[in-house]
């Protein structure tokens, strides 16, 4: 799953194990971001770097602690434009998310032009 916050950016996949869910970020200080979320009840998380793979950071969490951060993120959504709300605080930020935006506004038009 893909998943563009305020905080940042993140994908969320299985383990190999299949047991704990990672997280994984191309930008540090997105996952730093989750850290807080999770420090009253975590055991101590602590970010992975693996500096050759596509997602550079990985969080490692059970299943609770990701209903946690999501249910964070979800009660963090207060604004009525998801793109203004990232450009007020990350404007280079806003413009990634502005890219992927137009990207899969792309699948709209697609579908549009085939009638479905």
């Amino acid at each position: 799953m893909w998943m563009f916050t305020g905080r940042g950016f993140y994908s969320v996949v299985a383990t190999d194990d299949g047991g704990d869910l990672m997280i994984r970020g191309r930008v540090r200080a997105d996952l730093e971001g989750l850290l807080p979320i999770l420090e009253p009840f975590a055991r101590g998380r602590k970010l992975i770097e693996t500096p050759r793979a596509d997602y550079r950071y990985r969080l490692v969490v059970d299943t609770d602690e990701w209903l946690r951060i999501a249910e964070v993120l979800a009660a963090e959504v207060d604004y009525p434009n998801f793109k203004a709300e990232v450009a007020s605080s990350n404007p280079a930020r806003a413009a990634t998310y502005g890219r992927v935006w137009h990207i899969h506004h792309d699948e709209l038009e697609r579908e549009d032009r085939s009638g479905r």
